[in-house]
């Protein structure tokens, strides 16, 4: 007979789970629907581990990732194919969108909404477009279907229009995060070096983060203080810098986005 590592049991209307010593690790509430960790537990979310320590678990976000994106300019009519990371988009003279064709229309303008409509109408991945892309004028904006690092790359010319190209940039993964908001009221010492510092409580640089500055009765402060991540330890520095600054016995409030 196979033996097993962890038991189950009905408790009140909830489905416990024990260890071989029969130690409840894990509880499903059968009202309010919800898990519950017992503390030293670890539970794996798309494959990072969470420790079950306070409200750590609630600190926990899952993040889409990024979509990546690019830009192309013309400053006058096409003149041969765009290859956007791998995938090329040909200049023709009579253009089949369907197959990520495009056209030069005679002038910037012409050249960047046919090179839109042929990233668009292109259905060579399957049945439909590698990219999404909008018009303006005389450039185009170039989208990834899908978040992820994968999606960042080059954008290469065969000739001299268009004449500025900006790579896929920005894609990142999607994956489960930590959020904190700190919250630090400044000090006397704090405020007569004009800086500020604030541990991180990761080592990891932040992907995101922003703070606001209020008064100690609770005003939000235009301040022009400088904001930066800095390491040894991982932490946010913000100086003095500008006209209006923080000052003792203000409240930093700062988000930060793992």
């Amino acid at each position: 007979m196979p033996v097993t590592n962890v038991k189950t049991r009905w408790v009140g209307g909830d489905l416990q789970f024990l260890d071989r010593a029969g130690d409840v690790i894990a509880t499903w509430n059968g009202s309010d629907r919800t898990f519950d960790l017992a503390l030293s537990g670890i539970l794996n979310i798309e494959g990072d581990p969470v420790n079950a320590t306070g409200t750590q678990l609630s600190n926990l976000m899952y993040d889409p990732g990024r979509l990546a994106h690019g830009r192309v300019r013309f400053t006058a009519q096409g003149d041969d194919d765009v290859t956007v990371d791998g995938t090329v988009y040909s200049l023709e003279a009579a253009a089949d969108v369907t197959l990520g064709q495009w056209e030069h229309g005679g002038s910037a303008a012409a050249s960047a909404t046919s090179l839109a409509a042929g990233i668009n109408g292109d259905e060579r991945n399957d049945g439909g477009p590698y990219y999404e892309a909008i018009a303006s004028d005389q450039s185009v904006f170039i989208f990834a279907l899908e978040t992820g690092v994968e999606w960042n790359g080059t954008i290469a010319r065969d000739a001299a229009q268009p004449s500025v190209m900006e790579d896929m940039a920005g894609g990142e993964n999607a994956g489960s995060k930590q959020f904190v908001i700190i919250d630090h009221t400044v000090t006397a010492i704090e405020d007569a070096e004009d800086e500020i510092h604030i541990p991180i409580p990761w080592e990891t640089e932040p992907s995101a983060y922003f703070a606001l500055i209020r008064t100690a009765t609770g005003a939000l402060k235009a301040a022009t203080d400088l904001m930066t991540i800095e390491d040894n330890p991982r932490r946010i520095k913000i100086e003095q810098d500008g006209g209006t600054n923080f000052a003792v016995t203000d409240v930093v409030t700062a988000f930060l986005l793992e």
